[in-house]
């Protein structure tokens, strides 16, 4: 959802700010009536809310120092760490703060819109992202945000706060809570890079240090020498490849940065499969020798990662595409865009209107579905009645899992 914010902000200039904003010590201090409140809300029966209640009545913390203990203390606040409901609970809440906040935030014209899709926030945990058209709007939005989430014992400072927007201003800074926050270029959300420039190369970059590390956890296993080659190499996609790919169904990328990610995969695949460095090779032979090794074991296998990430791709655009057309996605993916001016021009031909000239706008801006485009044919964005191209495709679903495996 940012990122396609991103691509119709670019597209048509109009303003884009974002601010990531982080819960201090989220499980901690939550309120139990917030989170009462928050599962009835979500229609959580009143015997599974007063089961919870119980057991949260019943827990107790006991600190110890050597030999000596305290006495019971109530938990009278804040969720249980490691308990399978608390993240669930925890997400009710963040629902619950930013739908109470929405009303006031559409009647007074805070957060991106363009056509029918209205972006004011995106949550994951106590992560929040913030979306606004103006930097005195996203200010008015998070002291929204704080004074909620004190209300219910949380609260957001200026050293956890992060914002970036389009276009840049570096100059600027973000006021939260007396305190000044600089610009930043990019945003890490999610286990991804947010950059609104359009660029996937910072994601890329991100997702290959990731996958480094998930590397190195495997490391033992994937090198081990009594254990055949074709099964080592076969458990990287599900280690290494998987780590990765991560987000990467909205990744635009470009044929450098499938370039980059194809030889970056040569080179671990030749680790792998424990590729020696004859004495007599230099460093340049030595390189080449890793990267032809890695791209015939590659090719040998099926696990090539640009592929991959491309199939992520399609996957993610058929479930976008076969969604209703009242959801927030759908109504992003049919705002307007050169193809949709395209589409109006074929359909009010030769009437003489507003939609017979050239594009007002025209300059190249590359967007997620281009790549789709230019595989399967355009689909026209603005209804769902007449979808063509890759759009009409994705509504079935059996020949679009066809496309996604070749």
């Amino acid at each position: 959802m940012i990122n396609r914010a991103a691509e119709l902000s670019r597209e048509w200039r109009v303003p884009l700010v974002l601010a990531q904003l982080d819960v201090k010590k989220a499980f901690d201090h939550v309120d139990h009536r917030a989170a009462f409140e928050a599962m009835r809300l979500q229609g959580i029966s009143l015997h599974a809310i007063a089961l919870i209640a119980a057991i949260w009545a019943c827990s107790v913390v006991t600190a110890r120092l050597g030999m000596v203990s305290s006495d019971d203390i109530p938990m009278d606040r804040g969720l249980p760490q490691g308990a399978p409901e608390s993240p669930l609970i925890f997400t009710m809440i963040m629902d619950m703060v930013i739908r109470a906040l929405e009303p006031q935030w559409r009647e007074k014209g805070y957060g991106f819109s363009i056509d029918r899709f209205r972006l004011t926030a995106v949550c994951y945990a106590d992560d929040i992202v913030l979306a606004a058209s103006s930097k005195e709007h996203l200010e008015a939005m998070i002291s929204d945000v704080i004074n909620a989430l004190g209300k219910i014992g949380l609260g957001v400072g200026a050293e956890k706060t992060h914002w970036t927007s389009t276009p840049q201003m570096p100059e600027e800074a973000l006021r939260v809570e007396a305190e000044e926050v600089a610009w930043e270029d990019s945003l890490t959300f999610v286990g991804t890079v947010v950059d609104l420039s359009g660029n996937a190369g910072p994601a890329i970059l991100y997702r290959m240090a990731q996958a480094n590390k998930a590397f190195a956890k495997w490391k033992e296993v994937l090198t081990c020498s009594w254990i055949p080659k074709a099964q080592r190499i076969k458990l990287l996609p599900k280690s290494v490849w998987s780590s990765l790919l991560w987000s990467s169904s909205t990744w635009a990328t470009t044929k450098v940065q499938r370039a980059g990610l194809d030889s970056w995969s040569a080179r671990l695949v030749s680790r792998v499969a424990r590729t020696r460095r004859a004495p007599s090779m230099d460093d340049g032979q030595w390189w080449r020798f890793m990267h032809r090794t890695g791209h015939r074991l590659i090719a040998k296998f099926g696990i090539n990662v640009a592929a991959r990430a491309q199939q992520r791709v399609l996957r993610w655009a058929g479930h976008v595409a076969r969604l209703a057309p009242e959801a927030p996605a759908a109504t992003a993916l049919r705002c307007r865009g050169l193809q949709w001016w395209r589409w109006r021009q074929a359909a009010h031909k030769m009437t003489g209107d507003k939609w017979s000239g050239p594009h007002p706008r025209r300059f190249k801006i590359r967007r997620w579905e281009e790549q789709l485009a230019d595989r399967h044919g355009e689909g026209f964005s603005e209804c769902t009645d007449h979808n063509t191209g890759w759009l009409l495709k994705a509504q079935d679903r059996e020949w679009w899992h066809k496309a996604s495996a070749i």
